[in-house]
């Protein structure tokens, strides 16, 4: 594995120049494509969609898909003192001296003295819960995230129908799409639901669901517990609000909406979309008192779709996304065509062999799909874990630091 790391740090350093002169040489295995013949079991094997601003995670269950959603701003916590230690530079010097005479056990107690708060937790929106109507059984399993087109799909057949699923988030139009359709006409019945960790409060109005949440005032890295309760929500100032918006805009089916979820049936395709808002307003901005409102940016991102289909979605978001993709071609030659392997398969044949170029090839686009994918102009810098999170505690609080 340290090869196999060694062979990417190389493939990152190569690319500097390969941005420059716009190399033309292509992956001749074909389509760039993670795939795989089961669906994801963990969050860590299911596959991350972005535009910047918003994260998706899907897993591609057939019974009941879970969709994983973030939003760039969604932080525990509030504004904090912006000089925590004002003593802090005092100890430069010290730390310094300590180092210069080797004595690496005072410089790290010194440096501690420098240090300023933990940073508070990147949190998760909550999950998109999609449940499935079939008798059967799932044959002809199939899911993918093509990153030349940014896009997710799932394919099964139940009964002589084939059901696909196609998932991204557009960045033109600032919310998550997905398209679902059946081979079998009026073959789709599903209902659509929403959960949440933050206290969500989940209610009908017209034909859109919407969830209503707020993270928590306070959470401690994983790494430390500064009380006994390393999540809180006590602080009224503190605990930014978020409002997610689900609703189809295409159905050729029926469709029932209670407070609790959206019901599909009979229909051969529908599109979903999904708006999420927050209420920050600026690092230094209460995001209660001070905050944006939330609910009217979640609205307008809806209003501002219009009479928006999913193949005009679909087309615009490509082009928005491979506007950057498409800004660098790159190959390792092959001897041998291994896209033919689940993506799973051949990273354990890689361990053996080490010889798929073609694999290189697609980790390295892969780490720019990330990045396209989290980190936008204009848009807060992608975190430790891009802008895919589940958890209340993240590892490391999915905060900003260095790798070195």
């Amino acid at each position: 594995m340290k090869k196999f790391r060694n062979i990417i740090n190389l493939l990152c350093l190569t690319t500097i120049t390969t941005l420059s002169v716009a190399a033309s040489n292509t992956n001749k295995s074909g389509v760039l494509k993670l795939w795989y013949n089961e669906p994801a079991e963990h969050f860590i094997n299911a596959l991350p969609l972005g535009n910047g601003r918003l994260g998706a995670v899907t897993y591609g269950r057939p019974a009941e898909e879970t969709i994983n959603l973030n939003e760039e701003t969604l932080w525990t916590g509030g504004p904090v003192n912006g000089n925590p230690n004002p003593e802090a530079a005092s100890y430069l010097e010290p730390v310094r001296k300590a180092l210069n005479e080797k004595n690496y056990e005072l410089a790290d107690q010194l440096s501690r003295k420098m240090q300023g708060y933990f940073s508070q937790s990147y949190s998760p929106v909550g999950d998109l819960i999609i449940k499935q109507k079939f008798d059967g059984k799932v044959t002809n399993y199939y899911r993918d995230l093509n990153i030349e087109n940014a896009i997710a799909t799932t394919k099964f057949t139940v009964g002589g129908t084939t059901f696909t699923r196609e998932s991204f988030v557009s960045a033109p139009a600032q919310v998550v799409v997905l398209h679902f359709s059946a081979s079998t006409p009026k073959g789709l019945n599903f209902s659509i639901s929403l959960k949440s960790q933050l206290k969500p409060k989940i209610a009908a109005e017209g034909n859109e669901l919407v969830m209503n949440g707020r993270a928590p005032s306070h959470a401690d890295p994983t790494y430390i517990n500064t009380s006994d309760k390393p999540i809180q929500w006590d602080c009224p100032c503190k605990g930014m609000r978020v409002q997610s918006r689900i609703k189809t805009i295409e159905n050729d089916g029926t469709e029932k909406i209670t407070d609790n979820e959206i019901q599909v049936s009979g229909a051969t395709n529908v599109t979903i979309v999904v708006s999420i808002a927050t209420s920050y307003n600026g690092f230094d901005k209460c995001p209660v008192s001070n905050g944006r409102d939330e609910v009217a940016l979640a609205k307008s991102y809806f209003a501002k779709l219009g009479k928006a289909n999913y193949a005009k979605l679909k087309k615009n978001h490509i082009a928005d996304y491979q506007q950057y993709f498409n800004k660098v071609k790159f190959n390792i030659e092959s001897k041998e065509d291994r896209s033919n392997l689940p993506t799973d398969k051949r990273l354990e044949r890689y361990k053996a062999e080490n010889n798929d170029h073609s694999l290189e090839t697609l980790l390295y686009q892969y780490g720019r799909y990330l990045l396209i994918s989290s980190s936008r102009p204009g848009g807060i810098a992608a975190n430790l874990q891009g802008k895919w999170n589940v958890d209340l505690r993240p590892a490391w609080s999915c905060n900003y630091t260095r790798y070195a």
